[in-house]
């Protein structure tokens, strides 16, 4: 009895984590970013982090080719960028985090992370 509970525990849990995030590789360019819906940029945002197009970069210009983010940590020195939500499981929404170095105020990385 035990065993089948174990495993129908397993099976619940490994149904949680499905992977909602496009497969298709995407190329990074601003104009089909500004037309993607933010919630369908998560090819795009892999590319962009794949390719480190922002490395070196400063808020402005991050904002200038990205528009507005999603939300602004100033004190941690930190942009985010939703680029896909729904699906099931854990991280059912996608970000775009782009971390600046505190002392020059330049893109240090980007990741894509759950939230």
């Amino acid at each position: 009895m035990f065993r089948v509970f174990s495993c129908w525990l397993i099976a619940i849990f490994m149904s949680g984590c499905t992977d909602h995030k496009p497969t298709t590789a995407q190329t990074f360019d601003v104009d089909t970013w500004s037309r993607t819906p933010e919630k369908e940029r998560h090819a795009l945002a892999l590319d962009l982090v794949n390719r480190q197009v922002l490395d070196g970069k400063r808020p402005t210009d991050v904002i200038a080719m990205l528009g507005a983010p999603s939300s602004r940590n100033e004190v941690d020195h930190y942009l985010t960028y939703i680029v896909s939500a729904g699906g099931g499981g854990f991280d059912q929404v996608q970000v775009l985090e782009i971390r600046f170095n505190s002392a020059d105020d330049t893109v240090k990385g980007a990741i894509i992370r759950g939230d």
